[in-house]
């Protein structure tokens, strides 16, 4: 079988494509950033996307680094759309409203942070000003022709307009890549949880999910995401019901960021599974979504 090397545990649980700087190790960079958006933040919170077509090639991402500044930005993250954005759905700035309700007015809203894409995939986050992360050796994200990656789309989560200059905000995120193919694949996989926190409680949710396909995968990183209310996120391989093997364990609070995991192998059959520990001390009940409740 295939070894493929996985990132894990990501749970919730404009610009152009240019090439800025060759590294030492012969990769390049380029930037992914917002086009000096002024947010009114209507809603106390929007979420705004901005994108770039993957040239018709093949290449190899092996790296993120994120460039935002946490006291406006909660989080950002980089999403793979399956074709290119339909750029008669988005406006001539290159930015489009991609979180529900929470949307800026006079700025288009498709519906979706891929529109015109019938599928997506999560291929790196930050919150509260973590570190990026670099892949291991031989190991990439592949991207372009012959992928399912058309489109990079780079999400940002606003809650404050606080220190916004006059030339407006640029956060986003410096993307390493190299045009040589790597002996091993690296991706996502997410596991989300959604619901309402009562009033004065303390409440755990729970998400699972089982490996497909038929490679071996090989877990090297997890990240554990919330908002304001989460404490604890724990991710953990299943492969009986009295075997389980923890992935790792994180407290939303600090920076979230991708956390070393130390040699798991997973097979298809195996079950992912993810808890969320939240406490709500208010008199009314929060919705998932939005940070500032």
């Amino acid at each position: 079988m295939i070894k493929i090397n996985l990132t894990v545990l990501y749970i919730v649980l404009f610009c152009d494509f240019s090439l800025e700087a060759l590294l030492p190790n012969n990769e390049y960079e380029f930037p992914i950033h917002m086009p000096g958006i002024h947010p009114t933040l209507p809603n106390s919170e929007s979420y705004l996307c901005t994108g770039v077509a993957v040239p018709n090639q093949n290449l190899y991402i092996t790296g993120f680094q994120p460039e935002a500044d946490m006291s406006r930005v909660h989080h950002m993250m980089l999403v793979g759309c399956d074709a290119p954005v339909d750029m008669n759905l988005v406006d001539n700035n290159n930015v489009w409203n991609c979180g529900g309700s929470l949307s800026e007015p006079g700025i288009s809203s498709p519906g979706s942070a891929c529109p015109g894409s019938n599928a997506s995939q999560t291929l790196f986050m930050w919150s509260l000003g973590a570190d990026g992360i670099h892949m291991p050796e031989d190991t990439s994200v592949p991207v372009g022709l012959d992928t399912n990656i058309k489109h990079l789309v780079l999400q940002v989560h606003y809650y404050s307009t606080l220190g916004l200059e006059e030339d407006g905000d640029w956060s986003g995120l410096k993307v390493s890549y190299t045009n040589q193919k790597t002996s091993k694949v690296a991706g996502v996989m997410s596991l989300h949880v959604h619901g309402v926190i009562p009033p004065e409680s303390k409440i755990a949710w729970d998400s699972l999910c089982q490996v497909g396909g038929t490679a071996d995968l090989e877990a090297f990183a997890y990240l554990g995401h919330t908002h304001r209310l989460g404490k604890l996120v724990s991710g953990w391989k299943i492969e009986e019901l009295d075997n389980w093997t923890q992935l790792g364990r994180s407290d939303p609070r600090q920076p979230q960021a991708f956390l070393p995991v130390d040699n798991v192998k997973m097979s298809p059959g195996d079950v992912l599974a993810a808890r969320c520990i939240f406490e709500n001390y208010g008199k009314t009940e929060v919705p998932q979504g939005k940070y500032t409740k």
